[in-house]
């Protein structure tokens, strides 16, 4: 999985850069343009845990959804910066204890993206930048308990704030659809740490299979 994904990568790197004539022409100044697009996908996310006696361990990947709309501000030739606000999964699976974790976040996300034409009715983009997001609602579910991921007060397992970096690509095609990837690691120690310090860190990442449309 990780070699073909990189290889995509690759290979939608080598297209954007193999089609523009010249830097110049690639960054040339065009009329500003607003754009959007709402877009639905899968994601395989997981945590890498460090507990508070030392040493770490990555827990296995969780499937789960995205859902949301981007905005894109079009200020050179190929490239724009991109927000937007959508609902993104997170979580992991610890087989050592036989637990599932679920959060859910609303994700805010700020990147710049480079585009290019390929072929007719088909453009490259690649993007890079970070997020934001707040954690909204989860759990934690095993054999015999269900608990609250986020919860209230003291004893809740994780804090609702994260941030990281982000990084994608795909090919927008007909001129109305998109489909892309997207990989999010995050910065943020997500456990409750000053006041649960027998917890220990949390670190959350997700990759993306995202299928778009393009509203103008």
């Amino acid at each position: 999985m990780k070699k073909l994904i990189v290889t995509l990568a690759l290979l939608c790197a080598a297209a954007c850069l193999s089609q523009a004539q010249t830097f110049r022409e690639m960054f040339s100044p065009v009329e500003f343009g607003v754009g959007m697009d709402v877009r639905a996908g899968v994601n395989l996310s997981n945590m890498v845990y460090v507990p508070y006696v030392g040493g770490q361990y990555t827990l296995d990947r969780m499937p789960g959804f995205n859902v949301g709309a981007d905005v894109n501000f079009n200020f050179l030739q190929g490239l724009s910066l991109e927000t937007g606000l959508g609902l993104s999964t997170r979580g992991g699976k610890d087989n050592a204890l036989g637990n599932k974790y679920f959060p859910v976040y609303l994700r805010v996300p700020l990147v710049l993206a480079l585009k290019v034409g390929v072929v007719d009715d088909v453009q490259a983009f690649i993007n890079l930048g970070g997020y934001g997001a707040l954690g909204l609602f989860g759990n934690v579910r095993g054999e015999r308990m269900v608990l609250d991921f986020f919860g209230n007060g003291p004893d809740s397992l994780a804090q609702r704030l994260d941030a990281g970096l982000c990084a994608g690509f795909g090919v927008n095609f007909l001129g109305r659809f998109r489909v892309g990837f997207l990989y999010e690691y995050g910065l943020v120690n997500i456990a409750n740490a000053p006041t649960r310090k027998d917890i220990g860190s949390f670190y959350s990442s997700a990759m993306s299979f995202q299928l778009g449309y393009i509203l103008f």
